[in-house]
């Protein structure tokens, strides 16, 4: 996706290349940006392995009660249990969005992802545009 030389290593110029392109581009590139980053193998599809993966790693926000005292205390008193509840139920909302995304299919193509974004639900896209 940044590594326009396909060195696999992003340097200076491709990293603010990509920066560029997120934050001063229109709809649809930012949209083909965030596809990007769930296809993996670079086929062309997005798989529901590969949103679960990518969601799952974007931070969480505490939202099952008490205050977080800091991501990976897992102790009762560095807020674990806290930690655990919420990721959780942050597991269980994006598996219920890939369930409702993809339905029956085990892939979506990048003019099914285009779709969803603009009349289903624009979750996977706007996460990632949060993230970057």
């Amino acid at each position: 996706m940044m590594d326009l030389s396909k060195n696999e290593y992003v340097d200076l110029r491709e990293f603010i290349h990509g920066f560029f392109k997120v934050y001063y581009s229109d709809l649809d590139t930012k949209i083909k940006l965030s596809f990007d980053m769930y296809d993996f193998d670079r086929d062309g599809y997005v798989t529901k392995e590969d949103v679960r993966l990518i969601l799952s790693h974007i931070p969480i926000v505490n939202t099952v009660e008490g205050k977080l005292k800091a991501e990976g205390a897992f102790t009762r008193e560095g807020g674990g249990l806290q930690v655990y509840l919420d990721r959780v139920q942050t597991q269980e909302e994006i598996s219920m969005l890939i369930t409702n995304v993809f339905k029956d299919k085990k892939r979506i193509s990048y003019e099914e992802y285009v779709d969803i974004i603009k009349e289903m639900t624009s979750e996977m896209f706007l996460s990632i545009l949060t993230l970057l």
